[in-house]
This record gives structure tokens, sequence and C-alpha cells, in this order.
């Protein structure tokens, strides 16, 4: 009878054990899932046109938070609305709070949601772009006397250079295949020190 008792005992410690150690294995195998997702809006229209960016901050850079985001953007004047998609989406990272793992990958920002106060665009004295700190600007780039749509990606090529992304708009939208100048040469190698002479219309890179 006293083995009995103490065979119950046993298995009954054993199955507490077994319960409590697939407890730690689950938590191991399920990590608590953290923030990564953050909505950015700016403190007025830019262009005529409301912004808001939906961004999954990656990595950091030089003191700059890089990562995937989804810029949507409305003409609410003329009902106009369309999307644009980078990996190389940007902000200073005196802007946001950001945790790390041992190989630098952000884990966990904070806060979900900000507002950037948006400075408009001007030409350095130099007439190049320079590094803007503005995520995208408008700027007449194919000098036909309508604004483009600039998107800044920050450390997108060989050493970090920051490569600027053109979009051709019209009656506020995109524009589409036929007339979009993204992928045409010199437009698609528009950088920080590309020289801009709006008086000879050209476009000069170093």
């Amino acid at each position: 009878m006293i083995f009995r008792l103490l065979f119950i005992f046993f298995l009954f410690f054993a199955c507490k054990e077994k319960v409590n150690s697939l407890k730690n294995v689950e938590k191991i195998e399920h990590p608590q899932k953290q923030n990564k997702r953050v909505n950015i809006t700016f403190d007025k229209e830019i262009n005529g046109y409301t912004v808001n960016i939906i961004w999954s901050p990656f990595r950091e850079m030089r003191n700059i938070i890089i990562g995937p985001a989804v810029l949507q953007f409305h003409h609410p004047t003329n009902n106009k609305s369309f999307e644009i998609i980078t990996d190389y989406f940007s902000i200073d990272s005196k802007l946001i709070n950001v945790e790390k793992d041992k190989y630098d990958i952000l884990t966990s920002v904070q806060p979900d949601k900000i507002e950037i106060d948006y400075t408009k665009f001007k030409l350095l004295p130099d007439n190049t772009l320079g590094q803007q700190e503005m995520p995208f600007f408008f700027f007449d780039i194919d000098f036909d006397g309508n604004l483009e749509l600039i998107i800044t990606e920050y450390g997108r090529e060989e050493n970090f250079i920051t490569k600027y992304k053109v979009f051709k708009l019209i009656e506020s939208d995109l524009a589409g295949p036929k007339n979009q100048i993204t992928n045409i040469d010199p437009y698609n190698k528009i950088y920080k020190d590309t020289k801009i002479d709006s008086k000879a219309k050209r476009i000069i890179n170093n």
C-alpha cells in the first residue's frame, strides 16, 4: 500500500514537471510579438496632398532608421489617390525610440504614431539636391512646368549612397506607364550630388 502511494506521488510530480517544461518550450517557441509598425502623418497638406505612411522600421544606419513603407497620397480637391511602395523609407532616429537584437536588427519601436513637421524642398546653393531629411518632396525635375514626386531612398546604393526615385504626376495622379519617367535616363540616376541646371534645363551627374 505504501509502495502504491509512493508510486502515485511520483507520477503526479513527474507529470507536473512535464507540463511546466512544455510551458517553457511554448514560451521560447512563441515569443511575445513586438510592435514594429508605425503610422506617419504630416502637420500640413503637401502640394495639395494629405499623406499617410505605413512603415515597418528594420534597421538603423548612421542615426537614420530605415525600413519598407507604403506611402499613401490623397488629393482631396481633385479626389485622386495613389500609393507608392519603397524598401528604403527613412526618418531621423531622434523621432523614434527603438530596441535592437544582438545583430542590430530592430525588435521594437515606439511610438506607433508620428506626426512630422514637413519642410519644403529647396536646391542647395550649388544647385545639387543634397541629403534631404524629408522622406519625399516635389520638384520640377524634367523642366515641364509641373512638379514631380521624388522619394528619398536613404542608403539604397553601394556605400550607403542615397538615391532619389522620381515619379511623374498628371492631374494629381501617377502618370501611366507610357508617360512615367522613373526608369528613364537621366531620371533613374538622381543622387544627392546631382546638379540641376534649371536655366539650361540640364541634369548633371558627377
